[in-house]
């Protein structure tokens, strides 16, 4: 799931097939994206890439990330033209590019009566973006956020306390401060969320929950779209999209499932996005809020009984990754020892430390007890595939080694919800790769504090790495903060993760889907050919 990485080009996402064409772009048409869920169309409050994929098309953010011809994706201009970045790192100055408009013809603007983005849009999305609580702000921004001014109404500057290494990043930085007219926020309130207005290549048409999202071409944006419309078909389950995908009712699904991957590589009629970011396939975090969850060697027992690398490797034969921890395989911090050091399959081991915590199976029902209680573990995932096949194996391994469990699995949105508002339960996530994702799940700040997890010694290590840029500089110190998170046996990972996305080989010139989905930008129009 969300956010994950770096400044310029941390992360090395190599499309397998990035659709190129002698063909002459054809105006016209619809592109039909199957997503798993879509939770909120407001960017104070995503968390999910999927949301993102849509609401990257309403709004502008100052810059954004697109493939590179090279490989992997660099940073590009989108609603600044360009900026300049002090020598400390702390001062960023952005340049606006002008004559651009929000959407016109809504509740807050009507037809032909909308205005000018300037710098003080600008100024108000991010005010509003580090102060509204409850806001999705990445950890490593707001670590250093100190203030941010108009300097006239096309230049805006940024002032940070310290320099922030993943300001650019996707997932990070500033990557979710859309611009957005204030005008809306306060006339639309809490509706804002599902009617957005933004000054993006695509205007908003309707939010239907748990069905779609509708785009129409914004007539007015400084680059004219190809595509007439834009719909975000939400589609829980992978394998329905892949049917809908093979059946023409979709043009791209964002994920594929293993059992697909075979299908659509060998199918040419369709090309695959290979998405190689190393992300985490599964990990479990403890809620210390939980009395129980307080004892780490209770913590460990659990860790123990769990074989996380099988786990992962039958539910996605086609794209698991050994090893353990956040940051995976060619990421600043990665320790290919974590596992052995912390997270081997012992089930015998976790019986005896259970034991001299003084469990005994006193009714012989095959479960640990204490005090006349058995030992039971509250669980919680997603429905979106494959989260419940991997818990499902996660119960199956923890009953065998005598450790009740209590799995519930709910619609993602509910899962958003009490993933933020603290969930009381070993809750089950994924994503969070690479250095950004431990910064941002760990450090200052981050969605671990919210699991009642405050490692001041982690925190102080990864603060310090969010600074920097040199990959050479982080990698101790992402290493070390690591061993202090998962020594302590805090969260348990199982593995790590690529993934799919695929589409019909009728849609030319996409320029990838990493955070933003990029449509429509500086070097990319997406059509759709015969």
């Amino acid at each position: 799931m969300k956010r994950i990485f770096s400044l310029l080009v941390i992360v090395l996402l190599m499309p397998l097939a990035l659709s190129v064409s002698a063909q002459e772009p054809v105006s016209g048409g619809t592109l039909r994206i199957g997503v798993g869920s879509i939770t909120s169309l407001d960017p104070v409050f995503i968390q999910d890439d999927m949301s993102y994929y849509a609401a990257s098309q309403v709004y502008n953010t100052l810059v954004r990330s697109v493939v590179a011809e090279e490989g992997g994706y660099k940073t590009i201009p989108d609603l600044a033209e360009s900026w300049e970045v002090s020598e400390d790192g702390t001062t960023i100055i952005f340049h606006l590019r002008r004559g651009v408009t929000f959407h016109d013809g809504n509740a807050v603007f009507p037809e032909g009566q909308s205005r000018e983005v300037v710098a003080d849009d600008v100024v108000y999305s991010i005010e509003r973006f580090v102060s509204t609580e409850g806001a999705a702000v990445p950890s490593d921004f707001i670590a250093v956020y100190e203030s941010v001014e108009a300097i006239d109404d096309y230049t805006v500057q940024l002032n940070l306390s310290a320099p922030d290494g993943l300001l650019f990043a996707a997932g990070r930085g500033i990557s979710s401060a859309a611009v957005y007219p204030r005008e809306a926020v306060e006339q639309l309130g809490a509706e804002f969320s599902n009617h957005p207005i933004g000054s993006g290549p695509f205007e908003f048409v309707e939010f239907v929950p748990d069905d779609r999202v509708v785009l129409r071409r914004n007539e007015d944006y400084y680059i004219t779209p190809y595509l007439d419309e834009v719909i975000f078909q939400i589609i829980p389950d992978t394998s329905v999209e892949a049917l809908a995908l093979e059946a023409g009712e979709v043009d791209m699904i964002h994920t594929v499932s293993d059992l697909d991957i075979p299908r659509f590589r060998d199918d040419p009629n369709f090309a695959l996005y290979d998405q190689q970011i190393y992300w985490s396939a599964a990990f479990l975090v403890f809620d210390l809020n939980v009395d129980l969850f307080q004892n780490q060697d209770l913590r460990k027992a659990v860790a123990l009984a769990i074989d996380g690398n099988n786990i992962i490797r039958a539910v996605y034969p086609e794209t698991a990754i050994d090893g353990c921890g956040m940051a995976g395989p060619g990421w600043p911090g990665y320790d290919p020892e974590l596992c052995n050091k912390y997270f081997y399959y012992a089930p015998e081991e976790s019986r005896a430390i259970l034991e001299g915590l003084g469990y005994t199976d006193s009714n012989n029902n095959g479960i640990y007890d204490k005090d006349g209680e058995d030992l039971i573990i509250p669980i919680e995932g997603w429905n979106l595939p494959e989260m419940p096949r991997v818990l499902e194996a996660v119960v199956s391994q923890l009953n065998d080694a005598g450790i009740g469990t209590d799995l519930e699995i709910v619609e993602f949105g509910t899962w958003i919800d009490d993933y933020t508002r603290g969930p009381r339960k070993l809750m089950a996530s994924s994503g969070f790769g690479g250095y950004g994702g431990v910064v941002s799940y760990w450090g200052p700040g981050g969605y671990g504090e919210g699991f009642g997890i405050v490692l001041e010694d982690a925190q102080a290590l990864l603060a310090e790495a969010a600074t920097l840029v040199d990959p050479a500089e982080t990698d101790p110190l992402i290493y070390e903060a690591q061993q202090i998170v998962f020594g302590g046996y805090y969260a348990i990972p199982l593995g790590f993760q690529t993934g799919y996305a695929a589409y019909n080989t009728r849609v030319h010139d996409f320029g990838g889907m990493f955070w933003w989905m990029n449509l429509v930008t500086d070097e990319n129009n997406t059509w759709i050919g015969d």
